[in-house]
């Protein structure tokens, strides 16, 4: 499991933590520009980072995806109606075909033609008994996905956002401008609770004052960004010698 670096990170730089950022790209600028150090990567490990992708109906400031260097990340493309299937596998557990179609409400035509896209690319695998079970191949378990909000001032709107990329990720965390927050009371409740981290950025550092629960999320938003960690992360390799504009990051690859 990917372990974050509970202190800060800080340059040499004279402290500037009382200048305010002006936008809130300035500030992922400079979270981002720390992220190596935060994200402790062990030499075992890889992690993705993506910029502004989009998962579902929402798009993250930044999501991370690591995995163990065993683990090969690959997955077939689905879509949305193939993804909402395979979600209903991995949430009830092994099916029959019968009572699979009963849960989905598609026509016996669409629901043939789905699950045979779903056995064609190793999704989903047929019992002994003839129940449709869930492989690891698409849902990659052992993937951590990390996803970030980040926001100049509007701390509430940052956390509501965070809580629906739980749906996705197994940590999510809100960005805030050191130079314009106050941490109150009732605000770390309200991160504690939703089980939420939350880090202060400023000019030259970057402090992490609320740890994220861990989550295990299922569903069909959770195996669209598998899909989309794994597509970016198989277009990285392929130009690792030279990136291109919009490229993910590869930290420990």
């Amino acid at each position: 499991m990917l372990t974050l670096n509970e202190g800060s990170c800080a340059d040499c730089m004279p402290s500037v933590v009382g200048i305010p950022f002006r936008l809130e790209r300035d500030l992922v600028r400079d979270f981002e520009r720390n992220l190596t150090e935060l994200l402790c990567v062990k030499p075992t490990h890889v992690a993705c980072t993506l910029r502004e992708p989009t998962v579902g109906s929402v798009i993250p400031d930044i999501l991370v995806g690591t995995w163990h260097r065993r683990h090969t990340l690959r997955t077939s493309r689905l879509t949305f109606v193939e993804a909402s299937v395979l979600a209903c596998v991995q949430r009830h557990g092994p099916l029959t075909p019968s009572t699979l179609l009963a849960t989905i409400h598609l026509s016996t035509r669409a629901a043939d033609k789905v699950l045979s896209k779903l056995l064609m690319v190793g999704a989903v695998t047929q019992l002994a008994n003839g129940c449709l079970a869930i492989t690891s191949r698409q849902t990659a378990p052992w993937l951590s996905l990390l996803a970030f909000e980040a926001k100049l001032r509007r701390w509430k709107e940052a956390l509501d956002q965070a809580k629906i990329y739980l749906r996705f990720a197994n940590r999510a965390f809100v960005v805030l401008d050191e130079a314009t927050t106050t941490l109150s009371a009732p605000m770390s409740a309200a991160f504690v609770s939703a089980g939420v981290g939350l880090y202060l950025q400023s000019r030259t550092s970057t402090r992490l004052v609320i740890k994220a629960r861990v989550h295990m999320p299922r569903g069909v938003d959770r195996t669209l960004a598998v899909q989309k960690v794994a597509s970016w992360s198989a277009a990285s390799e392929e130009e690792a010698s030279e990136p291109r504009v919009g490229s993910p990051t590869l930290i420990g690859g």
